[in-house]
This record gives structure tokens, sequence and C-alpha cells, in this order.
């Protein structure tokens, strides 16, 4: 449970963050490899470009830190998922913003107009966007693509069981990639 139950509906039910037991220990071990020292390689080489390219263009001036959270949410995309535009990079980026202000919410109602309802509400376009994302992924990125074996979604979109079954469902992985945002966020 949590000290403040309300805050945990900003998260989706299986964000690994708030489960226990043998689901949370599945989880973990299909998140393994995500972290591996291999992917770790295949990120940063990604990263390590897009950081000097931003540096580079920013050098001499200030930056806010709006600016340096959309990098870092840019940082998580491109790693994540590989290309994609910069008008759902800053949609998302301002729905991000909306639903972190829910976290500042000193009463558990929803209620329409408040910080609280807004949060909820950027939290549904949140996860209808990674649906998108995810979605659009898996159709331009096969399972074969360079893709799918270099990026955070490719590792998580296509790592089966030993039935051969995707081990992770829509939902799953839109709970914790919500999660993972959160996590590099700041």
């Amino acid at each position: 449970g949590s000290i403040i139950p309300h805050l945990n509906k900003l998260f989706g039910d299986d964000a690994i963050i708030f489960l226990s037991g043998s689901y949370h220990k599945r989880l973990r071990r299909i998140f393994e490899p995500v972290f591996s020292p291999n992917a770790i390689r295949n990120y940063t080489q990604r990263v390590d470009t897009m950081i000097k390219k931003h540096l580079q263009k920013w050098c001499g001036s200030y930056q806010s830190a709006q600016e340096w959270a959309l990098l870092a949410l840019r940082l998580f995309v491109a790693c994540g998922f590989g290309d994609v535009k910069e008008e759902l990079l800053q949609n998302l980026s301002e729905l991000f913003e909306t639903w972190l202000m829910g976290f500042t919410a000193l009463h558990p109602f929803a209620i329409p107009g408040t910080i609280l309802y807004k949060a909820h509400q950027a939290k549904s376009e949140i996860f209808r966007l990674l649906k998108e994302m995810i979605n659009d992924f898996r159709t331009n990125n096969p399972p074969e693509s360079d893709a799918s074996k270099t990026t955070l979604m490719g590792r998580l979109c296509y790592t089966l069981d030993d039935n051969g079954n995707n081990m992770l469902s829509d939902q799953q992985l839109v709970d914790n990639i919500h999660l993972f945002l959160f996590a590099g966020h700041d």
C-alpha cells in the first residue's frame, strides 16, 4: 500500500513499483535484459550522440528546467522507441507536466477542475499516446529488425515465453513505460 493511496492511481495498475510477490518477480525478470550491459551500451551510443548535439546547440545560452526535462524525455523516447516526431514529444512533455502536478494535490478527490482531476485526464491521454507509440513501433519494427534488438521497446515488445507468446500485455507495457518515463524524468 501507499501512505497516500490516491496518488497510486496516477500510475497504472500493472506498474512494477506497486506489485509484490511472484507477479513482481516475473516482471523484474522480464525487465532485467532491458537494463543489461549490452542494452545499456546500445542506449549509451544514442544518448551520447543526442547530448553532444544539444550541448553544441545550447552552448553559451541558458536552458530552463523545462528544456532539460524535455531533453530527458527526448533521450528516453529515443532509447525506448527510436525516432519519434517532435510534435509528439512536445505533446507528451506538456501532458507529463500536467500529470506530475497531480502529486501536489492536497486532497484525494479528482473533482473536475482540480489539479488531481487534470492529472488523471493527462494520464489517460499519456496512456493513449503510449499505446499509439507501441503500435507504431510494432508496425514499423518487426521482430527481426535492428530496432527490435537495440531499443527498450523492441526488447519488451518481442520478449516471448517458452510457448512463444508475448510475455507482456499491452497494458503492462504502457503502465511500466509510463513508470520508466517518471523514473527518468528528473
